[in-house]
């Protein structure tokens, strides 16, 4: 399995022990978005309520079993919403 880091919106770093870069070990988004949830709890609200990741700047969907490429930089983000 691949490590990946994790960006994190600053607010957040109150769930995370004060990190704003985790390193998770996941393969795909949907395998991170569990992780995420199983390890830090206190994101739930967060993820549940809708949130966006950036893959090396491309959006992906958070429910999706897109493959995290090798290295990436992943940035989640607060859910973008159209206008």
């Amino acid at each position: 399995m691949m490590a990946v880091n994790v960006y994190l919106w600053a607010s957040l770093k109150k769930f995370t022990n004060d990190k704003d870069i985790l390193t998770i070990e996941a393969t795909t988004i949907g395998e991170l978005v569990s992780v995420l949830r199983r390890d830090f709890p206190g994101l739930k609200p967060f993820l549940d309520s809708g949130i966006s990741f950036a893959i090396n700047g491309e959006l992906s969907n958070p429910n999706s079993n897109e493959s995290i490429p090798d290295e990436s930089e992943i940035y989640i983000m607060q859910k973008l919403k159209g206008g």
